[in-house]
């Protein structure tokens, strides 16, 4: 059962500082998990309200939701009585009580599941325990329109994610209609915006630990937890920071995801944008990781002694590029590239700064810089090993690249093409450097 703690019940935590961190957690969460579940029991609110932020349901469907309201019925007092002891009877009781006949009545019932999720997240395990259970033995049952209890779920927290993060105009071109104009979501009425904010902040952490909580039990594919990710690292907000900080507390610490995006999440820690209490906590939560990620560090002294070289030569060839594009002087490249005809290393920057170029370009500029790669290749200045270190350190990186230049997917798709079209490089050489570096190409 929920418990609505007293402020001497709050008062007492005091002395309870001697507990661990997990500890401490868990019961400052049951304070804010008690705040919201007090909103529709406490005299100063009003009833909490579920309302549909799309497109009206249709009159079958409100007949649906008045013949299914067993079902709301059925969850909550069943939810309410879960414990340790009682789990695998109360959740028997409930999943062999419902009667999940239609596409309609699943999304009800994982409707109900998910808000109460979002409100109460100190039982987080606990749900969690109870769909893992609902989903294996109704796997072969409640399947209605290749929808199953988890696909609606994720769905869910999906819809959530995007309102609370993005706020995307066409989210009813990307999901499911007929989840879209029935879902309903919370709204708490009788409070002050204060008290307002306080209670969205939480929920919207409560779906971010719900996701992770998906993926951790491999519900959620690791591609999609690691896209969030880097959308948390570029939003650069409070709230995406303060999402950042519970997914690398929920975390191993040798999370591949994590561990793979760390200079990032580095980064955004030195950057300056937030304030001194968010920095610090970040900052906390990124500790953990340093067993299995290891930052060079070095002292001041060294610092100045070891100050990064300035390549010219790199500089010289983007600046010669950057002509090119405006006039088109193919002389100039030769000139600039004459004292280096035999240098390999300086041609294979040359195409390393080449090849970069294509695929942050834009449209006006592709076909002009394309058509040099076969212009110097078949003059013999750039030789297929030039080339091929360009395409690797490239590639090396491109997941990095592509998410500063959205763009640079479709780009290198078009390179590839007109590449081995065109015989500069083949397509196998393509084929495994995309492979060895994980490149999801569209």
């Amino acid at each position: 059962m929920i418990k609505i703690l007293s402020p001497e019940t709050i008062f007492s935590f005091k002395d309870k500082i001697n507990k661990t961190n997990k500890e401490l957690d868990q019961l400052f969460e049951s304070i804010n998990s008690s705040f919201i579940s007090s909103t529709n029991k406490n005299d100063k609110y009003k009833n909490i309200k579920f309302t549909n932020h799309f497109k009206k349901s249709t009159n079958k469907w409100k007949k649906s939701l008045e013949e299914n309201d067993s079902i709301k019925l059925l969850v909550k007092n069943n939810i309410n009585k879960l414990s340790k002891d009682n789990f695998d009877k109360v959740t028997d009781d409930l999943i062999f009580s419902l009667e999940i006949l239609d596409y309609e009545s699943l999304i009800l019932l994982a409707n109900e599941i998910f808000n109460i999720v979002l409100m109460h997240p100190i039982y987080m395990d606990f749900y969690i325990k109870l769909i893992t259970k609902m989903y294996y033995i109704t796997l072969d049952k409640w399947v209605f329109e290749s929808n199953n209890i988890i696909n609606i779920l994720i769905n869910m927290a999906e819809i959530k994610y995007y309102n609370d993060y993005k706020n995307l105009d066409n989210l009813e071109e990307l999901m499911d209609i007929t989840l879209l104009e029935n879902m309903k979501f919370i709204e708490l009425e009788g409070l002050t915006s204060k008290e307002l904010q306080i209670v969205e902040k939480s929920m919207k952490i409560s779906n971010i630990k719900f996701i992770l909580k998906l993926y951790e039990q491999k519900f959620l594919d690791a591609k999609i937890f690691e896209s969030i990710l880097h959308e948390m690292i570029n939003f650069k907000t409070t709230d995406s920071m303060e999402a950042l900080i519970e997914i690398l507390n929920m975390c191993e610490n040798n999370n591949p995801e994590i561990l793979k995006n760390m200079n990032k999440l580095l980064k955004l820690k030195k950057s300056n944008l937030f304030d001194f209490r968010l920095t610090f906590i970040y900052g906390e939560s990124l500790l953990k990781y340093n067993k299995n990620y290891k930052e060079k560090k070095v002292s001041k002294r060294e610092s100045k002694q070891k100050k990064p070289k300035v390549d010219s030569f790199v500089i010289g060839c983007q600046n010669i590029l950057d002509e090119y594009v405006m006039i088109g002087e193919l002389e100039e490249i030769n000139e600039y590239l004459k004292d280096s005809i035999n240098n390999y290393t300086d041609l294979c920057k040359f195409s390393e700064v080449l090849i970069r170029n294509i695929l942050c370009c834009k449209e006006t500029d592709y076909t002009k810089l394309k058509s040099l790669i076969k212009t110097l290749t078949s003059k013999k200045i750039l030789k297929l090993s030039n080339v091929k270190k360009g395409f690797t350190n490239n590639l090396k990186q491109f997941n990095d690249i592509s998410i500063d230049y959205p763009k640079a997917t479709k780009n290198l798709n078009k390179l590839i093409t007109y590449s081995t079209n065109s015989n500069i490089i083949k397509q196998d050489f393509i084929d495994d450097l995309i492979k060895k570096y994980n490149i999801e190409m569209i």
